[in-house]
């Protein structure tokens, strides 16, 4: 199992964006943060075989919430608004492409979910599912 820790408020995939005759990618600064932050926690070369993630996604408490109301946020069991799951694994996923796996295709099996949190951050935890079937035989 590796894992792997984004420090910074979770963010979500936005699709390319048209200025003129340009495209350009909202998330491109974003994702190159993380890329150094991922960079900074894996050094070795990205996993070819197929590979399972766990995703836990820690999101901020808007600051204008009451301590009341922040007491229950933390104890709820989710997060329940946006930005939706699926567009943060996107982009969280896409980091680690050419890093920690060779290509997005390689992710065979998800879990993930999303909470409010003191600290925001992403945790992503990979596992190598190559020896699982042989394991079975």
């Amino acid at each position: 199992m590796i894992n792997i820790t984004i420090d910074g408020n979770p963010e979500s995939w936005k699709s390319p964006q048209r200025c003129g005759n340009h495209y350009f990618s909202p998330n491109h600064k974003r994702k190159e943060e993380i890329k150094w932050q991922v960079k900074e926690q894996w050094t070795g070369n990205p996993i070819i075989s197929p590979i399972k993630i766990k995703a836990s996604f820690d999101l901020p408490i808007p600051s204008s919430t009451s301590k009341k109301k922040t007491f229950e946020m933390l104890n709820q069991a989710y997060h329940n608004k946006k930005p939706d799951l699926d567009n943060l694994l996107k982009l969280a996923i896409d980091s680690i492409k050419g890093i920690v796996i060779e290509d997005d295709n390689q992710v065979c099996q998800i879990e993930a979910t999303k909470q409010y949190s003191k600290e925001p951050k992403t945790n992503l935890y990979i596992y190598d599912l190559s020896n699982t079937y042989e394991d079975l035989i």
